[in-house]
């Protein structure tokens, strides 16, 4: 057992080292790791919503091309990918960048899945609506939601476990649990508008009110805070230039997906790490000392509360699926 946040970008590559230094050969890989935040995305947080795409997105990618990797050598394996029938919408008021996030993980289950047909390895894609008696439907607090109060829709968590598990077996492209969603999907969707289809998915995933509902085309009146009263007779520049962030790696891609540019690896080595003597000579040992280090500190792993990652043997995978589960990821 591992356990890892995977909401930090680097974490996927040590779950992955840790296995490998183990002996273990992983065969079936299970991408069931999730977060939702639900409201308007504007009134999220920002590192709750980077925090998502981490696990959602960042995470799941990780996974899938590190051990996709080894199992094309393998010529077999199997990896599941959980999505959403949000991710199928045209969209998902409320829960716009899960949506988005789930969207993009079928898109990738079906790509990899072509790709990798040729190697003996199987990618499933399952899409469950709402799951109940989990632990993510109550961290994101989607047991509020309509779908989750509305009668005989909400499914059991063993259920979709046991549906993607044979799906996965046999070889299932894509698996729709539950025959609302297939109709809904399938049937109804082709044939309605689709801002009709993202304002069901929309009232679908919204908190359940009772009273009587607010008019559509009524909008909520906003006052503005003191300093943002903007002149309208005032005529913006025409070049803008960019403010000084005080902290440089909070809003860099670096920091939030760990990937390493050879362009910004150069320029902090040849400000911060080089070295002159009194002869004006350049001293390059410290760049790799500190090379060292970094190479060696990225095989430690440590355990985290939050999202965390659990490798079991597949005969109990099927014990922690659901919508998304207890936010695990099983290999």
């Amino acid at each position: 057992v591992i356990q890892a946040d995977l909401s930090r970008p680097e974490v996927a590559k040590q779950v992955y080292l840790a296995t490998r230094d183990a002996k273990l050969r992983v065969d079936i890989l299970v991408n069931n790791a999730g977060v939702c935040t639900m409201g308007d995305m504007v009134d999220n947080e920002e590192d709750d919503i980077w925090r998502m795409m981490n696990v959602n997105v960042g995470t799941v990618t990780s996974l899938s091309y590190l051990y996709g990797k080894d199992m094309k050598k393998q010529q077999r394996g199997r990896i599941l990918f959980l999505s959403s029938v949000v991710g199928v919408t045209p969209g998902g008021p409320g829960v716009a960048a899960y949506s988005a996030t789930k969207a993009y993980e079928k898109s990738l289950a079906m790509s990899m899945g072509r790709e990798m047909e040729k190697y003996g390895v199987g990618v499933t894609c399952i899409m469950p609506g709402a799951v109940k008696g989990t632990s993510f439907a109550a961290r994101s607090k989607a047991e509020e939601a309509v779908c989750w109060k509305f009668p005989f829709y909400a499914m059991n968590a063993p259920e979709i476990a046991g549906r993607s598990v044979r799906a996965m077996l046999s070889g299932d492209a894509q698996v729709i649990p539950g025959w609302h969603n297939r109709f809904f999907l399938k049937i109804l969707a082709p044939l309605l508008p689709q801002r009709t289809t993202s304002s069901i998915v929309g009232f679908a995933f919204s908190p359940l009110k009772l009273g009587m509902p607010s008019v559509p085309w009524k909008r909520e009146k906003h006052i503005l805070a003191d300093g943002d009263d903007f002149n309208a007779n005032t005529s913006p520049p025409r070049i803008l230039k960019l403010p000084k962030m005080e902290n440089r790696n909070e809003y860099s891609w670096k920091s939030r997906w760990g990937a390493s540019y050879p362009s910004d690896q150069s320029d902090s080595q040849s400000n911060d790490d080089n070295t002159v003597d009194a002869n004006g000579n350049i001293d390059t040992n410290n760049n790799s000392t500190m090379q060292e280090e970094s190479i060696h500190s990225s095989d430690t792993i440590a355990p985290e509360n939050e999202h965390t990652s659990q490798l079991q043997p597949p005969a109990n995978a099927n014990d922690n699926l659901g919508e998304e589960g207890a936010g695990s990821s099983n290999q």
